[in-house]
């Protein structure tokens, strides 16, 4: 790694978490593994990384993937994303190859998007949803960091950072962390649940660099999201010369009102965007929030969101 790499790698977890709220076992793991590969404890012939990240919905484990594309690459949209639940069948395999010989043309295929965009994270979201011979692919791309398309051009991986999410256990997650289970105890129970359902096949497990447990949201980690994400929301106004603050009434309601379990992080910004950005489009529209204003947003007497 250069010097700018290197002043990144020693201080990850602070970058991590100017836009990242809990997880704080995962980002600790993340960033120790990528100071571990970049050292030089590494095969050249695999990709920068690549981690399995297991826990609940909504609990930041693709935010984190964003972050670190944000970080590593210097923009949030070097993300190759695919969502393996639409790969349940061998007839999809073309989708990841290509089209063979005589086949019409098939967009975004992930050899095509790699190709163009060999410098990124790649998201496999759900990937124990995929067909066993889909899963078979990509032992060869964690192994040896390339694949060959359907027609023949080999595909190098060794600049990318590949991220699979799974659900699959989350329950026990829960159960777990509630029990106070420590997080290596609770990560050696849950991969041997991976492969005691035959979920993923052993060589599959053992080609993650890392295996990362996301924990349910505690309230204070809804509270630091519920900020960020309303921060987020706010800042694009300001391209608009528009410019709210808001107090610590504003989050607690959205945290209080906004946050499900069953959804977790999702829910909080659905909710802003219904109760917030609705309210702040309409006082724009009727022109009681014009160009160069600086207004507040606020909790009233009776609950409910005010601008003043």
């Amino acid at each position: 790694p250069g010097e700018k790499e290197k002043e990144l790698l020693i201080h990850f977890e602070d970058k991590i978490h100017e836009n990242f709220i809990a997880q704080e076992e995962a980002v600790k793991l993340v960033a120790s593994t990528f100071r571990r590969l970049r050292t030089g404890f590494v095969n050249k012939k695999r990709p920068i990384s690549v981690f399995l990240f297991m826990g609940p919905t909504g609990v930041g484990k693709t935010a984190l993937a964003k972050v670190i594309s944000q970080i590593y690459f210097h923009d949030e949209n070097a993300m190759i994303r695919f969502d393996m639940s639409e790969f349940q069948t061998q007839e999809q395999m073309e989708r990841l190859l290509g089209p063979r010989l005589g086949q019409g043309f098939i967009a975004n295929t992930l050899v095509d998007q790699v190709h163009d965009h060999p410098f990124s994270v790649l998201l496999l979201d759900e990937f124990e949803k995929a067909h066993p011979q889909i899963l078979d692919l990509f032992l060869q791309v964690f192994d040896e960091g390339r694949l060959t398309d359907n027609a023949g051009r080999t595909i190098s991986f060794i600049n990318t950072i590949i991220i699979a999410t799974t659900n699959a256990g989350s329950e026990a997650i829960r159960e777990q962390t509630q029990q106070g289970v420590p997080m290596i105890q609770m990560k050696e129970q849950l991969v041997d649940y991976l492969m005691r359902t035959h979920m993923f096949r052993p060589e599959l497990i053992n080609r993650f660099d890392e295996v990362v447990v996301f924990n349910p949201l505690t309230q204070s980690d809804v509270l630091g999201v519920s900020k960020i994400m309303l921060t987020e929301s706010l800042r694009r106004l300001e391209e608009r010369h528009v410019f709210i603050n808001f107090d610590e009434s504003v989050i607690q309601k959205i945290a209080r009102e906004g946050y499900n379990p069953e959804f977790g992080g999702r829910n909080i910004r659905r909710y802003i965007e219904e109760s917030i950005e609705g309210l702040v489009s309409n006082k724009i529209l009727s022109n009681e929030i014009q160009r160069g204003a600086h207004v507040s947003l606020s909790v009233d007497q009776n609950g409910q969101f005010v601008i003043q």
